[in-house]
């Protein structure tokens, strides 16, 4: 998941402009390049939200900034790589496959199991898992992943054994050899959309700041 890069090209803005005026212009196109950074990141968080399911603190904290100089006049907005790893199949789609055997994919909520904001599990969650005494790794009637043990039931003389009507173990997490994401995010679509509304206005203002500075 790549980031977006705001540049501007002064020689459109710096038409009719005085010496000292084009002097200044350089500032204040920094100035107006990093507000509109930001305005995009701020953006980017809103639209996560309504992207994804109820995105983590975490994935909204991922958010990255290289601010614009007067001798720099471009500015990045994009993700750090933890979040861009995962955000990439959202923005991108495609087929995901394991780095190891396989991906563990969650079937719904259940102990050690609970989806994060994405859909996906937390930090250790199979670890977590597999530690509970009930819960195991294998194949069931042909399905591999993690299952849970169901409960022994009573016998009547208060001993512990299985009951004709005994329910079968259910499954937590299935093993698969690939994933398929269907893209749900336009990030740069969205940016570049957000960044030609909101650089002019923020020019116009800069452009007095630096004046008003003489910087």
């Amino acid at each position: 998941m790549s980031s977006i890069n705001l540049r501007v090209d002064l020689r459109d803005f710096e038409r009719g402009l005085t010496r000292l005026e084009k002097k200044q212009m350089p500032f204040a196109a920094s100035l107006a390049l990093n507000a509109t950074a930001k305005d995009v990141e701020k953006n980017t968080v809103r639209w996560l939200s309504k992207s994804l399911d109820r995105p983590t603190p975490f994935t909204k904290r991922g958010t990255l900034i290289k601010y614009a100089t007067k001798q720099k006049l471009f500015a990045d907005v994009g993700f750090k790589d933890i979040q861009a790893s995962y955000l990439k199949w959202q923005e991108d789609g495609g087929v995901r496959r394991p780095k190891r055997k396989a991906i563990v994919v969650p079937v719904g909520e259940a102990v050690g199991f609970r989806r994060n904001k994405y859909g996906n599990m937390g930090r250790n969650a199979v670890k977590r898992a597999l530690a509970k005494p009930n819960v195991f790794s294998g194949e069931v009637k042909g399905v591999a992943g993690i299952w849970l043990r169901p409960k022994r039931g009573r016998r009547r003389k208060g001993s512990y054994g299985t009951k004709a009507n005994v329910k079968a173990p259910k499954l937590l997490a299935v093993y698969k050899s690939s994933v398929k994401y269907t893209p749900t995010m336009d990030f740069q679509g969205d940016a570049y959309k957000t960044a030609k509304i909101r650089f002019p206005h923020h020019l116009e203002r800069t452009f007095k700041q630096a004046m008003a500075t003489r910087r």
